[in-house]
C-alpha cells in the first residue's frame, strides 16, 4: 500500500523573537530561551559575489557574514520599539543591496 498520510515536511513552530540590532547584515536577537543569538540576514548568500564585495567595501555588509548561520525560517523578528528602530528586516534582498550601494554613491559623489 502507498503512503496515504500528509507528505508535507513538518515545519518548526513559529517563534516571535525580539531583535536587538541589525548591523551590516548581522542580526543580534534575544533567543526564545532568553540567550543572545547572532544570525545573518536571510538571502545574503543569494547575492552575487561582486555585489557582496561591493557591500563589504562600503561597510554595508560584515566581512565575516559567512561565519553566521542564516536566520531560521521559523523566526519572525521585530524590534521592541518600531517607532524608534523601524521595521526589523529578516532578509537582505537584492533590492535592499542595490539601495545601499546607491545611497553610498549619492553621499560620496564628488569626494576623493
Amino acid at each position: 500500500m502507498g503512503n496515504t498520510g500528509d507528505t508535507k515536511r513538518a515545519s518548526a513552530e513559529r517563534e516571535y523573537v525580539t531583535a536587538v540590532s541589525i548591523m551590516s547584515g548581522i542580526i543580534t536577537l534575544i533567543e526564545p530561551t532568553g540567550d543572545i543569538g547572532y544570525y545573518r540576514q536571510r538571502g545574503i548568500e543569494k547575492l552575487t559575489t561582486e555585489k557582496r564585495g561591493a557591500l563589504m567595501r562600503i561597510g554595508a555588509l560584515s566581512k565575516d557574514w559567512a561565519k553566521y548561520k542564516a536566520l531560521p525560517r521559523n523566526y519572525s523578528i521585530s524590534f521592541e520599539d518600531t517607532e524608534i528602530q523601524g521595521k526589523a528586516l529578516a532578509s537582505f534582498t537584492d533590492r535592499y543591496a542595490d539601495a545601499c550601494i546607491r545611497l553610498y554613491k549619492s553621499k560620496n559623489r564628488g569626494k576623493k
